[in-house]
């Protein structure tokens, strides 16, 4: 009895394709193929080919990541030439260091701020009506997007603030503040301002 070898079977590769006897059968462009199980492991990508390509995307979502994130001291360090520029009454050392659409939340009763010119406006006003005034680092930490500093803001009160005339008193106004980097720049920020104390340093009744 003669012995014939697996017919090979004159394949049409295509879309919707239906499997028939073991063979797939459809219309398309002529490929000569043999079983279901053949046509299949050449159509589908190994295993290690799709891993490879996981791993390539994976690597360029971490470094395209890296380019944009900053390095805790990175961030620390541009927190700390805002405060700087503030003490000194430099202001110009601000620029670039906020997002335009910066907001600084603030703690209730206080008005907070929804645009880089808005803070920038409001410490020029500090400036104004606070002689020396300076920012007093007390504590700096930085992790993941963001920096927590603890510091006060003191001055000596010489003209309008916060509704309150000019005392000629020293003001020694504590506060922590939390700043969120975001594409190397600050963000936004969310502050917790002891107004008590500072009330009753300058003999007003408690907010």
């Amino acid at each position: 009895m003669e012995i014939r070898k697996p017919q090979q079977v004159l394949l049409k590769i295509a879309v919707g394709q239906r499997v028939r006897g073991g063979v797939v059968r459809d219309r398309a462009d002529n490929f000569r193929l043999g079983r279901t199980d053949n046509v299949l492991s050449r159509l589908r990508p190994s295993r290690r080919a799709t891993e490879r390509n996981n791993n390539d995307k994976l690597e360029r979502s971490m470094s395209d990541s890296n380019e944009k994130q900053m390095s805790p001291a990175e961030m620390k360090a541009l927190v700390l030439k805002c405060m700087a520029g503030f003490s000194s009454g430099d202001l110009s050392a601000l620029d670039g260091c906020f997002h335009d659409d910066y907001k600084r939340n603030v703690t209730p009763g206080l008005k907070g701020v929804s645009s880089f010119a808005e803070h920038f406006a409001d410490l020029r006003n500090r400036h104004g009506v606070l002689q020396d005034a300076r920012f007093e680092l007390e504590e700096i930490i930085a992790e993941g997007d963001t920096v927590a500093v603890r510091f006060a803001m003191t001055g000596v009160h010489t003209g309008e603030f916060l509704g309150i005339p000019p005392t000629g008193k020293n003001i020694r106004r504590a506060q922590i503040s939390f700043f969120h980097i975001r594409d190397g720049k600050i963000a936004d920020s969310y502050n917790v301002t002891d107004m008590y104390g500072m009330m009753y340093e300058l003999n007003k009744q408690q907010p």
